[in-house]
């Protein structure tokens, strides 16, 4: 059993490196889909690659497994408004934060954002502007309306804290990955 597993890993990361460099592939439930030809390739388990550079996670039957990248993160790229946006996974962030770049890819009008509020961060404090994201997805958990934030200063990446988390019913650290139980 456990060779048939590392095969089709094997198999799965060949698929998803192969099209991650012309246009990338996409998670549908547990179905792994190229975008160029819309071909699904299903299975229990899927593995998503969205560049040879970033991790992505392992989706099985009730559980997200977000392999640690090579600096000692997690990260999660999470389906926004339709448009693909890497996060950071940061259990000790209490909001989802979008950086402005991010943000305007996920079709946020930035001109409209007011920066009214503020965020103690690693970096010290930065205002911050409250919106609702219409759309978040990762793998087959979507949910619809959810509140975030921009900051209006300088982050390497969006963040995302434990109002999404926290729709997990268990987040357990196993080796060098993030588990999120559904």
């Amino acid at each position: 059993m456990l060779k048939f597993f590392v095969n089709s890993l094997f198999i799965i990361a060949l698929f998803a490196a192969n099209n991650a460099l012309s246009g990338g592939i996409v998670m549908q439930g547990n179905t792994l889909v190229d975008r160029q030809n819309t071909t699904p390739t299903s299975g229990m388990l899927a593995l998503a690659l969205d560049g040879l550079d970033r991790q992505q996670p392992v989706l099985l039957e009730d559980t997200i497994t977000l392999p640690r990248a090579s600096d000692g993160h997690f990260y999660a790229t999470l389906i926004v408004n339709g448009v693909d946006i890497r996060f950071l996974v940061d259990t000790g962030a209490n909001g989802v934060v979008l950086t402005k770049e991010d943000a305007g890819r996920a079709g946020i009008a930035l001109s409209f954002l007011k920066f009214n509020g503020t965020a103690e961060t690693a970096n010290g404090t930065m205002k911050i502007a409250s919106i609702t994201l219409k759309t978040t997805q990762l793998g087959d958990v979507i949910r619809r309306g959810f509140p975030a934030f921009v900051a209006d200063g300088v982050m390497p990446s969006s963040l995302l804290g434990m109002p999404y988390l926290s729709q997990f019913s268990q987040i357990q650290m196993v080796g060098d990955n993030m588990v999120l139980h559904r």
